[in-house]
């Protein structure tokens, strides 16, 4: 049988194996004539958790030198290469520490911190993946706040916990068919901020500000229970989501210092995490993008100096558990940045 191998097709004596942006067909050729066609359709999740094109890092707190300014920038880097991103856009409200959500067609925006005079936002805004057009508002969350956790079910996005300035245990949520503000979907098992959300398709898992690990359903909306610890107390670091894990890279513990470890749990059971490898440079105000193949962390600082902000991102395995690589850079020095993968 002779078999010849194309970017975007698979040809084994006269039938080829094609791929397309909706999923794959089988085909059944005699000379240049189709006989004969078998569409298989795209069964993935209309949430592109994970993603396989692109992987975006938006807004976050910008160095100056001296001082910050608030950044509304959306950056994007391509999932085939390694290569640094490029600016495609902006949101409308400049923020840090905001949480990110991710539809097929959209990334999303919600929350957020404009530091020193503590402003925080509600404002939930989207952009549209396949055509740079401007960010539009959708909505609100039920109050302002920020270092809150961010989530994507297959049909709505989570925002959960976060300072209101106190500490919040409401997780909400809000539809991507349809432009809307959030309601109050369930809780997590207690008051916090700082933590870091991670997608699986049936839940939703919030890890950090402190050991634990929990979960609630993306189904029935109901109370978050707690499924294990991570192995040392965290916050502010990038969460990531595997097909079948969650990752928590970087971050600092309360008292001080910065962690440059990459931690990871199983969706398939509740357990608690297992330090597994490294990344190049320890830091926190972290951020992340999911790839199929791979996990991305960008920005953050170190615990000192801590006016060193990082416009570089690293990339580690999914597959294998090896330390991480640095990859690209960023559109500047950036904290507390947000990322979105399609």
């Amino acid at each position: 049988m002779a078999i010849r191998v194309y970017p975007q097709r698979i040809e084994f004596n006269c039938w080829a194996l094609n791929a397309s942006p909706t999923g794959l067909s089988v085909t059944l050729a005699g000379n240049a004539n189709v006989y004969g066609c078998l569409t298989l359709a795209d069964t993935r999740s209309s949430s592109h958790f994970q993603g396989c094109t692109y992987g975006y890092f938006t807004a976050g707190c910008r160095q100056t030198f001296p001082g910050y300014a608030l950044d509304s920038t959306i950056d994007r880097f391509p999932f085939s290469s390694d290569s640094s991103a490029t600016g495609i856009g902006n949101i409308i409200t400049a923020r840090t520490y905001a949480s990110a959500q991710s539809s097929k067609i959209h990334g999303y925006v919600s929350g957020g911190w404009c530091p020193p005079a503590s402003t925080r936002f509600s404002c939930i805004e989207k952009f549209n993946f396949s055509i740079n057009i401007p960010t539009t508002a959708v909505g609100g969350l039920i109050a302002n706040k920020a270092f809150v956790a961010g989530y994507s079910s297959t049909a709505a996005g989570y925002v959960a916990g976060g300072y209101l300035p106190a500490a919040s245990s409401v997780i909400e949520k809000f539809p991507f068919a349809t432009d809307s503000s959030s309601v109050q979907a369930c809780n997590l098992v207690g008051a916090k901020g700082g933590h870091t959300g991670h997608s699986s398709f049936l839940h939703g898992y919030s890890a950090g500000a402190g050991t634990v690990i929990e979960k609630f359903s993306f189904a029935t909306d109901t109370a978050g229970i707690s499924v294990g610890s991570l192995a040392t107390s965290t916050t502010e670091a990038a969460g990531l989501s595997s097909l079948g894990f969650g990752y928590v890279a970087g971050g600092r513990p309360f008292a001080g210092g910065n962690y440059c470890t990459i931690t990871k749990w199983p969706f398939v059971a509740d357990a608690s995490s297992v330090n597994v490898s490294c990344l190049v440079t320890g830091r926190y105000g972290v951020s992340g993008s999911s790839g199929e193949n791979y996990g991305y962390v960008a920005a953050g600082y170190p615990y000192s100096p801590s006016n060193l902000y990082f416009d570089n991102y690293e990339k580690f395995s999914f597959v294998t558990d090896v330390n991480a690589s640095s990859v690209g850079s960023i559109s500047g020095n950036k904290i507390a940045t947000v990322g979105n993968q399609v």
